[in-house]
Order: structure tokens, then sequence, then C-alpha cells
């Protein structure tokens, strides 16, 4: 998309460039999820870079996407320590947590963390999110949009594009190919901001 295309930047970066890992199995929409953050991270006006990666036993193996978001053109698209990361389960964790840079922030699937988040040790000034997304998709959409509730949640932690945004790229993508998808993951990330905005309120 032409920048004379795009909307000037109205969005906050915690810092700049601003690298976020998304990491989980084959089948947790990993890259879907990365692909829809670097769309609405395009829509509010920033440049960004987007990098996917499979394990070798796709579905079921690991897969982890790369996004890098900045006011000015991304130098490099490789990410050796990540400001954010958006974790879908343990082994995820296991593997890839170590990329978590001082001061950066995770938002998780509760699975990531058998023993609660507070038994995470994490670098210094790093905040953590839990919640039980896959759950909560399961339970009330009946369906793994666990990645759709994670990333409604995030709009409500950082203010990096809005819930409209991703809704407008979410139709983009799904609108023609099956209404009833995309109802669902509307409803899934709808949902996700609901349940980070209570998760914050609880904390104060």
């Amino acid at each position: 998309m032409s920048k004379d295309l795009m909307s000037q930047p109205s969005t906050l970066l915690p810092c700049d460039p601003y690298r976020i890992f998304i990491c989980g199995s084959g089948g947790d929409g990993v890259l879907f999820t990365g692909k829809l953050l670097a769309q609405a991270a395009l829509r509010a006006g920033l440049e960004l870079s987007w990098l996917p990666s499979y394990g070798p036993e796709m579905r079921g193996g690991t897969a982890n996407c790369s996004v890098v978001l900045s006011r000015q053109v991304v130098a490099s698209p490789i990410i050796d320590q990540a400001d954010l990361m958006l974790i879908f389960n343990q082994a995820a964790w296991l593997k890839y947590g170590a990329r978590l840079a001082p001061g950066g922030l995770i938002l998780a699937d509760q699975s990531a963390f058998p023993d609660g988040p507070g038994a995470v040790k994490l670098k210094a000034d790093a905040q953590i999110h839990a919640l039980a997304a896959k759950q909560e998709a399961a339970a009330r959409l009946g369906r793994n949009l666990g990645n759709m509730l994670l990333l409604g949640a995030l709009t409500e932690l950082l203010p990096l594009f809005s819930i409209a945004d991703l809704l407008q790229c979410l139709q983009h993508s799904l609108a023609a190919k099956s209404p009833e998808l995309l109802e669902l993951n509307e409803q899934a990330l709808s949902l996700g901001q609901r349940l980070m905005a209570r998760e914050l309120r609880g904390q104060f």
C-alpha cells in the first residue's frame, strides 16, 4: 500500500522500532495472527515487516512470526529480543521465552504457564498478562480462536492500533471466504478486548 493511501500515524509505540514475536504450534493461528496484526498496524499508519516461520512438522509443530513496527522504514525483520511476545502454549514459552527483552511485555494463553504466571521468572521490569483465551473461545464460541481473543486483548494493553482497525482487516480477509467464520472471529476479538479490560480493572 502506498504511503499516500495510508492514514497518518495515530498510534503510540512504546519504543521504536517495536519488536513483536508471536509463537505457538501449527494450527494455533500464529501466522494469521501476525498477518492481521501487521495489517492493522499498516492501517494505523506505521511502517512494518512481517516474517513467518514454520517448524518442520507444520500442523502440531512449532510456528512463530516476527512483526517489527516503526515510524521509519524497518531496517531488518529479524528479532533477537522481543519487546512484546504473544505466546499460545507452554511449549512455545519454553522454546522462545528467553527472547523477551528486559522491560518487555508478555501476553499469553494461561496454558503457557501451568503453575500460574506468578511463578514465572521474568527479566528486569518485564510484565506478564495471561488469559484463559483458548478455554473461553471453546466455551463461548465453540471454536479454537484463542489467538483472536489474545489479539483483541492486545488492543486494551497497548495503543498500537484500534479494535476497529483489526475488524476492518479481518473483514477484508474473511468476508468473501466464510461469513460465518468472519462473525466468529469478530466475536472473539471483542471478547478478548472485554476480558482484558476486566482484568485491568481488577488490578486497581
